[in-house]
């Protein structure tokens, strides 16, 4: 079996690449085609679905940045499936969260139709009449509906639709989500935001464990996300083993013979 502690830095950073993309075929099999093909979801399903494909998507484009020298952007990727997982997470805490997440797409069409048209008549210029109509034909509906959904929130300073800022939805799910904020989510925000980059003045080693701890980031909030989507959408009925395959995904990378994977199969039940 492998082990990762015997591995040097760029083949740790391959084989957390290899788990993801293990998780990612069975995603691919099992999970994305159900999403794919729902009947008349209600609002809750369309959301939890919407997430989840935006998450799916962006794994596979994570999967496609193989040289280390791509560690700022696996960095991005891997803190957008986070926050993605986050909201996943929170549909289930938060009782209103189909109601806020939908309205908030609106809420954010009308701030950024108004900045858009705002910033043309300040430099003289003509602005878009699409979106002159969308403010027209909708901000009253907007500003009322926000007004009832966040009471105490102004309209130009809403930033999410929870009304909260990231650590604070944070701290409403569970420990283990909490400690990846803490632990990695963090770390990753010199890769992110403006300013020097974090492993500045740092050895060369440091880019592989980088891009390491991307994809670790990503395999935890991967299986969280696709055991959400396994009960959700109760899969577990047409195979009661789904989870048990799930886990045999992300085992698979470990294995050298075909010895081993049987072995691992047998522990699992399958």
């Amino acid at each position: 079996m492998q082990r990762i502690e015997d591995l040097d830095e760029i083949g740790q950073t391959s084989f957390y690449c290899s788990i993801l993309n293990s998780t990612y075929q069975f995603d691919m099999a099992e999970v994305r085609p159900v999403v794919g093909g729902l009947l008349s979801p209600d609002l809750l399903e369309e959301c939890r679905s919407l997430l989840y494909i935006r998450f799916n998507n962006n794994v596979g484009s994570m999967l496609q940045l193989k040289h280390v020298a791509h560690f700022q952007a696996l960095g991005m990727l891997a803190r957008a499936l986070y926050e993605l997982t986050v909201d996943i997470q929170l549909l289930d805490v938060e009782p209103r969260a189909a109601i806020l997440m939908r309205a908030y797409l609106d809420v954010e069409k009308l701030k950024a139709c108004r900045s858009s048209v705002a910033f043309s008549k300040k430099q003289g210029t003509p602005p878009s009449t699409i979106q002159e109509a969308y403010i027209q034909n909708n901000e009253t509906r907007i500003e009322a509906l926000a007004a009832q959904l966040w009471p105490s929130q102004q309209l130009s300073r809403l930033s999410h639709w929870t009304g909260e800022n990231l650590p604070t939805r944070v701290k409403r799910l569970s420990v283990e989500m909490q400690g990846m904020y803490a632990y990695s989510y963090k770390q990753m925000s010199w890769t992110v935001h403006s300013g020097l980059q974090g492993s500045y003045g740092l050895s060369k080693e440091t880019f592989p464990r980088l891009c390491s701890q991307a994809y670790q980031l990503a395999n935890d909030v991967y299986e969280r996300t696709l055991t959400t989507m396994i009960q959700s959408l109760q899969l577990y009925r047409a195979d009661p083993k789904i989870s048990e395959k799930l886990q045999l995904a992300r085992y698979l990378p470990f294995t050298d013979t075909p010895e081993e994977e049987l072995a691992v199969r047998r522990d699992l039940g399958l």
